[in-house]
């Protein structure tokens, strides 16, 4: 299935803006597809585009895993999993239907080994077939958990191993150790920011889930919700209720988090006046002033 190729295509406006970036020296363009990049996404020299919420391309299915069919290979790697164990359980009790076969005991060491013998002694290539299939078994199982971790966080292979890249991935803490001097009732403090991973779209399991598996799917099988460019390739993704970012139009993490809808793990912090969401800037009350001005504003 199509990752969630982005468009090449650009209104004048968008032109416009690219060539202010370029001359600017922004990074945010992509050179060869000519577009300015959406956050989370990446080109790839494989498929020759780029790849909305990019999060590696793929030997096994020869593409990219991206928005549109990241839901689908993770089904991908469970019927694998379960394929492989189906078919060396089946061989194992395949072999112990031969009435030459010993009896198997777990608790015996011996009976355990004496069955092993006689399967790869009569059944040489059953037996090599199944230690592969093990193997790759193994392989796709954890692939499986790896990619099911990665859903219930909200975040790509591609961050996990580029997390120092990407800014939207990183917020400033302060500690007291070295750096800059500053006042504070009359005495001096040295102030030192640090920098430390923190993942802006982890919503909690459930929101996680709907925002990468659930949504997507829904949109393949519905067959709406997505704005095709002539060239076939994506436009734009938007939700109906705003809940969800626009992963092809996102450019800057700001729209993100200015748009977001607290979760339930959130709004337990902002309850009990602990975690990170308590001291969030976004969720902190207004004062009587501020309350005034903004109810001006409005209106």
């Amino acid at each position: 299935m199509e990752p969630g190729g982005i468009s090449t295509e650009s209104s004048e406006n968008e032109e416009r803006e690219i060539e202010d970036l370029v001359s600017s020296g922004s990074t945010a363009i992509c050179g060869t597809c000519n577009i300015r990049k959406p956050l989370r996404s990446k080109h790839c020299r494989f498929c020759d585009k780029c790849i909305a919420k990019f999060d590696h391309h793929c030997p096994w299915i020869g593409n990219c895993v991206g928005y549109r069919n990241q839901p689908f290979f993770v089904t991908f790697l469970a019927a694998s999993s379960t394929a492989g164990i189906i078919f060396t359980v089946f061989g194992m009790y395949r072999v112990t239907l031969d009435p030459n076969c010993p009896p198997v005991s777990i608790y015996a060491f011996l009976s355990l080994f004496a069955y092993v013998g006689f399967f790869v002694w009569n059944y040489t290539h059953m037996f090599a077939t199944m230690c592969v299939t093990g193997v790759m078994t193994c392989y796709f199982f954890l692939m499986m958990l790896f990619h099911v971790k990665q859903v219930i966080s909200n975040i790509t292979t591609n961050e996990m191993e580029n997390a120092w890249r990407y800014s939207y991935l990183q917020e400033e803490v302060l500690d007291g150790t070295e750096g800059t001097t500053e006042l504070e009732d009359g005495a001096r403090i040295t102030v030192h920011a640090q920098k430390k991973f923190a993942n802006p779209f982890d919503r909690g399991c459930a929101l996680n889930c709907l925002d990468s598996c659930v949504r997507p799917a829904w949109l393949a099988v519905a067959r709406k919700g997505v704005i095709f460019a002539d060239d076939g390739l994506v436009r734009a993704c938007p939700s109906a209720s705003g809940a969800f970012p626009d992963y092809f139009r996102v450019h800057d993490i700001s729209q993100i988090k200015a748009a977001r809808v607290p979760s339930y793990r959130e709004l337990m912090e902002l309850r009990s006046g602990q975690g990170t969401a308590a001291t969030n800037k976004k969720y902190e009350r207004l004062s009587q002033d501020d309350a005034v001005e903004e109810a001006d504003d409005n209106a």
